[in-house]
């Protein structure tokens, strides 16, 4: 296994430096995780509540109404010739709505899949699940690292080898026969297989970062119809709870805020927040500094939640993000597909000549794309593949 960054999970991310774990990517599970609870195990979630509020132009307000008209709308999407993006769905439906609820409809859309609804494909969106209703979530209590604990053992084996920090520059192939070119180490590395898997994100292939000989130019292609989205998470840990504690805050929702969504962690004391920013209001935040990005986080928190900034100034404890974004080994955060572009996660998971195999969220066109799930998933399924190959 080469892996470039200096340590294995991707877009999973925990730091283990607060008085309990904080996940800069991917925090969730999702309801029908199968993949996910198999490896974990029920004792090692805590179920969500999903308690939702909305704020908006100084008010808080109740949700019930909004899910109750808007998810219906959801399922009018449908596969369109010429495709369109899912702004112009939008604009179609938005009659029925008040502002708060048409805002609050783009921002669940472009929260829920990291996406710009500009340059979202509903063609796409309407074949994928998972738009059609609120799903009961989970957090892994020690952390998402901790889906990592059997492939720990495994590295035990001595069948298996780990490379960390370890840059596939290369690929030369023919059939049965793969060659890979790293860097390692300060030199260059050179491994041989009869068979490849890739689950790199689609930018690295879209740019061609890898050097593919013969070239894959239809997984190009493929990769350059699936975006990754910008998505801001900022987690802050407080020294005392800023808020009363009869106070619903689990989800609180501001679309007319960068940071449109905040919730609380819902285990341990309750002293830390997330404040999430996905979409078109994400992308005001690229190329942005730490601390700037931080301190919009801040300002959001204290208007959406009426805190006062000299309060949130005496208990702030620690802030934490990770800007997918400006990271070269991801560029974005999770996948969605462009407008022009269905079809394109099922070209990029269709494997060549059985020799090259493509794995990751983005080859999921199941609903499952963009989560952990999905990941595991698919490289369930492309290995499935390679153990097929007669030996």
């Amino acid at each position: 296994m080469l892996e470039a960054r200096p340590r294995i999970g991707g877009r999973i991310h925990t730091l283990h430096t607060q008085d309990y774990p904080v996940d800069l990517g991917a925090e969730f599970v999702h309801e029908g995780a199968t993949e996910t609870l198999k490896i974990l195990g029920p004792e090692k979630i805590h179920m969500l509540s999903e308690k939702h509020s909305g704020y908006w132009r100084g008010k808080r307000l109740d949700l019930t109404n909004f899910w109750k008209k808007a998810l219906p709308m959801l399922k009018k999407m449908k596969p369109q010739v010429p495709d369109r993006p899912v702004s112009e769905f939008l604009e179609e439906v938005d009659g029925d709505l008040d502002d708060f609820e048409k805002a609050m409809l783009v921002d669940y859309i472009e929260g829920f899949n990291a996406t710009d609804v500009f340059e979202m494909s509903e063609t796409a969106l309407a074949s994928e699940e998972g738009m059609s209703g609120i799903y009961r979530n989970a957090k892994i209590i020690k952390g998402y690292d901790s889906l990592f604990d059997p492939f720990r053992r495994l590295q035990e084996s001595s069948h298996f080898e780990l490379l960390l920090n370890c840059h596939v520059r290369r690929i030369e192939w023919k059939f049965g026969e793969v060659k890979a070119v790293s860097e390692f180490e300060g030199t260059s590395r050179t491994d041989y297989a009869q068979a490849a898997i890739f689950t790199v994100p689609t930018p690295i292939l879209a740019k061609q970062e890898i050097y593919f000989y013969p070239a894959i130019d239809e997984k190009v292609k493929a990769a350059e119809g699936i975006a990754l989205g910008n998505v801001y998470e900022v987690v802050m840990t407080f020294k005392d709870s800023p808020w009363e504690a009869r106070e619903d805050l689990e989800f609180v929702h501001s679309p007319e805020l960068t940071f449109g969504t905040r919730w609380l962690w819902g285990c341990y004391d309750s002293k830390s927040l997330v404040s999430w920013s996905g979409g078109h209001r994400a992308g005001r935040l690229v190329g942005r500094s730490f601390d700037e990005i931080s301190a919009k986080a801040l300002s959001d928190l204290e208007e959406s939640c009426n805190i006062s900034k000299s309060r949130l100034s005496e208990i702030v404890k620690a802030i934490d993000l990770h800007d997918w974004t400006a990271d070269p080994l991801s560029q974005g955060a999770y996948s969605y597909v462009k407008v022009g572009a269905h079809g394109a996660r099922e070209s990029l998971a269709e494997s060549i000549a059985s020799t090259l195999y493509f794995a990751g969220e983005a080859t999921m066109a199941d609903g499952s794309a963009g989560t952990v799930q999905g990941a595991l998933r698919s490289g369930i399924r492309a290995a499935d593949e390679i153990l097929e190959l007669p030996e």
